[in-house]
């Protein structure tokens, strides 16, 4: 029996559980061909993916990613109405949560792939690794020996493709790493502004929640061509009633309802699979029905 690819969670449970009703999220999935459909189900079973552990992160990247989960957990519970400047741990430790989601994303997956995609040196080798005859001359040239019946071979070219996954997954996990300290350099002078909702208004979190916005607003995240670098301004929801973006200074301010729908509209757009809301929020059918019409235009 094949054993079960761990889980990698692309958004933290630590950020799911905000929107928990007595540990249940109302939960939209999204069909590729269809209406979505709405289930009830635990922040542990919801945006995540199975075995990017072993192709896509390091044990170091895990750990330094549970290390930011742990201490934004901390600083969401400890979040106040006159949240301010003085709030530095609480600032570092939100900001640091948006720079994870921004590269353990989605967005970076589809990277991950193109890299695979467009390397040649990968394309050939593949190739190679499929030419029977190739691989008995290179097990001949490695050990000394003739590889033994075709259950030999099969084992020899599993070999070689896992060697030439770790290859990849070397360089790009080094790229993911300098992603995310580049990310922490380029807002690290940004303050941290919450928007609150007020009452009757809800934000929903998507499976690609963090994005960067252009300057002049139209275009959204990565896969608009928005870079980090070029982006004026982050922004993520940290619950069903407030959502954090890079400002001046690090203050609270109010959302209004129109930009609440707004930014809930985007998380519709960019979501790949999943889209979250609170339990009783009547939101479930508001994004069934927005993401139906959306991808019926």
């Amino acid at each position: 029996m094949t054993p079960r690819l761990p889980k990698q969670h692309l958004v933290s449970e630590t950020l799911l559980r905000r929107w928990t009703v007595e540990g249940q999220l109302s939960v939209v999935q999204l069909q590729r061909d269809g209406r979505p459909t709405v289930r009830s189900v635990g922040p542990g079973g919801v945006a995540y993916e199975r075995g990017l552990t072993s192709s896509f992160t390091t044990d170091e990247i895990e750990n330094a990613w549970s290390d930011i989960e742990t201490l934004a957990g901390r600083a969401l519970q400890e979040l106040r109405e006159d949240f301010g400047p003085d709030d530095t741990d609480t600032v570092q430790a939100i900001k640091d949560l948006m720079c994870l989601h921004l590269t353990r994303s989605y967005e970076m997956l589809d990277v991950w792939e193109r890299v695979k995609a467009d390397n040649d040196a990968v394309r050939q080798m593949e190739e190679l690794i499929e030419d029977d005859d190739v691989m008995r001359r290179a097990f001949f040239e490695q050990r000394g020996l003739h590889v033994v019946g075709s259950e030999g071979l099969v084992e020899y070219r599993e070999e070689w493709r896992q060697w030439q996954e770790a290859e990849l997954k070397g360089g790009f996990s080094e790229r993911l790493v300098k992603m995310h300290h580049r990310a922490k350099r380029y807002i690290a002078d940004a303050g941290l502004e919450l928007l609150n909702t007020g009452h009757g208004n809800e934000l929903v979190i998507g499976d690609c929640p963090a994005f960067t916005i252009s300057a002049d607003g139209e275009r959204v995240g990565l896969d608009d061509g928005v870079s980090m670098d070029e982006a004026a301004n982050i922004v993520m929801p940290l619950g069903p009633y407030t959502l954090a973006a890079l400002g001046q200074q690090s203050r609270s301010l109010t959302l209004t309802p129109a930009m609440t729908e707004k930014f809930n509209l985007i998380q519709c757009r960019r979501s790949r699979k999943q889209i979250v809301c609170r339990p009783g929020s009547g939101l479930d059918e508001w994004v069934v029905q927005r993401y139906w019409d959306q991808n019926r235009e």
